[in-house]
């Protein structure tokens, strides 16, 4: 019976050890799991701002491509008008070439044929003043506002 005994005290040992690594395993396990549930916490976290941020920066790209388009527009815009500036003036130069050889003729008879540095003068202050005050009057008929909020 001593032989069991010792047996018995043996297997009783080694259930006790194996209770201690069970439980330290356990403990083992428990501490991993924890440190598991952390990491993936974590992982949710930045995810999660990870998905904030993509949003944002998206948001921003479409606000460049918006602010991009718009100054595309602006150019084509500006290039319209500019186009059409140089039109009105360059047909404005060719009316006041005609209308030169017509106040010419008109004050011809005034000036009596004399063409000295007075009479060119003269035609020059008269169509000065038609070129300020003809403007002034088409702009009161025509209700055209000035651009100067630009």
């Amino acid at each position: 019976m001593s032989e069991y005994n010792t047996k018995d005290k043996e297997d009783s040992k080694k259930i006790e050890n194996l209770k201690k690594r069970t439980a330290n395993d356990s403990k083992k396990i428990i501490a991993l799991e924890k440190k598991t549930n952390i990491e993936n916490k974590k992982i949710r976290f930045l995810e999660l701002k990870n998905k904030k941020t993509l949003k944002q920066m998206k948001k921003i790209q479409n606000k460049l491509s918006k602010i991009s388009v718009e100054k595309g527009n602006n150019f084509f815009n500006e290039l319209r008008k500019q186009i059409l500036t140089l039109s009105v003036a360059a047909f404005g130069f060719l009316a006041a070439l005609t209308w030169r050889d017509v106040i010419n003729a008109f004050l011809a008879p005034i000036l009596k044929e004399r063409a000295g540095l007075l009479e060119f003068l003269l035609v020059a202050l008269f169509v000065t003043c038609l070129a300020i005050i003809i403007p002034i009057i088409l702009t009161k008929i025509l209700n055209v506002k000035s651009d100067s909020k630009n």
